[in-house]
């Protein structure tokens, strides 16, 4: 007999007096942020932060390591780090809501909606350095690649639509490049495959449209596909 269901049931109710009913279909079919301003219902409140490919560090222009290491120290609350690279701040009391952004700002971390779609959304593998695999880079090149492809989407009035861009440093595709809208995979120590045509929920496999396309083409190769979608969807 094959196990699934039928075969743990008797044991599972000889022990348990509870009744056992067939598990229901799940389905995932859509990612959500928690957002500046979002109650909890009794007087308390959350506040998502992205934390970008994963990593909390600090940087130039950028110190959430410091900031959240502050907040936890001075402001009253629960972090609760989720599996899409946010980390929710919850239970801030409602006077401590401006004291909480305040804190932020002072260490250049963006607030909740103040970044677009695209990199608030963007994941990249840790690659070179880190990973022996890696062909090409990664994570230690998003922003650039974030900021060529956001110029693109600019171009074509696509600022705000909603794409979910993966980069790999290699095949092996650890950020799950094959099923984004726009993947970007490690080919040389030079160059990127471009794939285009998943989806935001990860749901549907993409093609590989270009094929070792330096870095700094990625913007422009990725903009002649981008054009196609503003047009059909009506924008210039």
């Amino acid at each position: 007999m094959p196990w699934g269901w039928t075969r743990p049931r008797p044991s599972w109710s000889a022990i348990s007096a509870a009744r056992w009913r067939r598990p229901g279909r799940c389905r995932f079919s859509r990612c959500r942020t928690i957002s500046a301003g979002t109650s909890r219902g009794d007087g308390r409140w959350y506040l998502g932060v992205t934390i970008e490919s994963g990593r909390i560090e600090d940087r130039d222009g950028y110190r959430l390591a410091t900031a959240l290491r502050r907040l936890m120290r001075d402001v009253p609350m629960r972090p609760v780090f989720s599996p899409n690279q946010d980390v929710f701040l919850a239970d801030i009391a409602e006077n401590d809501k401006a004291r909480v952004e305040a804190i932020l700002t002072e260490e250049l971390v963006p607030l909740p909606g103040s970044d677009t779609p695209l990199r608030r959304w963007a994941l990249a593998c840790p690659a070179l350095p880190t990973c022996g695999l890696a062909l090409n880079e990664a994570e230690r090149v998003f922003d650039r690649i974030v900021s060529d492809i956001e110029a693109a989407l600019a171009r074509h009035n696509l600022t705000h639509e909603r794409l979910a861009l993966r980069i790999t440093g290699c095949p092996n595709g650890c950020a799950r490049p094959y099923v984004g809208d726009i993947g970007l995979v490690g080919r040389t120590p030079d160059t990127y495959a471009i794939f285009l045509g998943g989806d935001f929920e990860g749901t549907r496999l993409n093609d590989r449209v270009f094929e070792r396309v330096p870095i700094g083409d990625l913007g422009r190769d990725a903009g002649a596909c981008l054009r196609a979608l503003g047009q059909a969807s009506g924008r210039p």
